[in-house]
């Protein structure tokens, strides 16, 4: 998309942390404050899940942000295979100059060393895990290894997946995970008004105005097609706008 065709000082549609924080739609942002809510818990697993192309990415990023302020968060975009090599990826995000761990011992107990040094400190530890469909139902079986030890830790984990996530927890042949889940938040398809408020502010943070760009027409196909996915209605959205500038529209 090119922003100067409509006199716009950015890409409406690019991934940018002030525009997807600023213009989250109520829905996602709701189930957001009720996966944050969980904090108020000791410790414990939330689950997020939602169909593809419906955000859930964006929604994870901006849950990593906002907990940053009360806790050490990090954010895992890429799955791992198991759950020491989640263990090694939290620790190299979580980079605290402060908590260090000896390289001899297993990646699960290091983070546990970790975290117990937060939590002695009264600060929290979260992961937010994205794509996490992708991880096997042992793996997903095995995270309850990161909150067994002696001591209570203030650890949290946010898992968001597709559906399929769901399917996987429960799928467990023990009942350790899901002894730990404290929450699951669904989102469902974003109404038609929602849609058309959510490129209405973010057209607007990138100095333009909808109906400058879209017609009514337009933009009933736009939201039509995007069927009440966020990320879908970015990309139709996109597209119909690159159209229209290759005819000079």
């Amino acid at each position: 998309m090119d922003a100067d065709t409509n006199e716009l000082f950015r890409d409406p549609f690019a991934r940018n942390p002030e525009l997807d924080d600023a213009c989250l739609p109520n829905t996602i942002a709701s189930l957001l404050a009720e996966l944050l809510a969980g904090l108020r818990s000791p410790q414990g697993v939330s689950a997020f899940v939602a169909p593809p192309g419906s955000g859930k990415s964006m929604a994870a990023a901006a849950l990593a942000r906002r907990v940053g302020s009360v806790a050490r968060a990090a954010l895992l975009e890429v799955p791992t295979s198991s759950v020491a090599a989640i263990a090694r990826q939290a620790l190299a995000k979580l980079g605290d100059p402060d908590v260090d761990y000896d390289a001899s011992v297993a990646p699960v107990e290091a983070l546990r060393r970790n975290v117990e040094r937060r939590t002695a400190g009264g600060r929290a530890t979260v992961l937010v895990i994205d794509d996490a469909q992708r991880l096997s139902t042992q793996t997903l079986e095995d995270l309850a290894l990161l909150f067994e030890g002696p001591h209570a830790l203030m650890l949290h984990v946010f898992l968001f997946g597709r559906p399929l996530l769901l399917d996987r927890i429960h799928a467990g042949a023990g009942q350790a995970l899901r002894s730990h889940l404290l929450q699951v938040g669904r989102l469902e398809p974003l109404e038609a008004s929602e849609c058309l408020r959510y490129l209405e502010r973010r057209i607007a943070m990138s100095g333009g105005k909808l109906h400058s760009i879209f017609g009514d027409a337009a933009l009933e196909q736009v939201v039509r097609r995007a069927e009440g996915r966020l990320i879908r209605l970015e990309e139709v959205a996109a597209a119909a706008w690159d159209r229209a500038a290759r005819r000079g529209a």
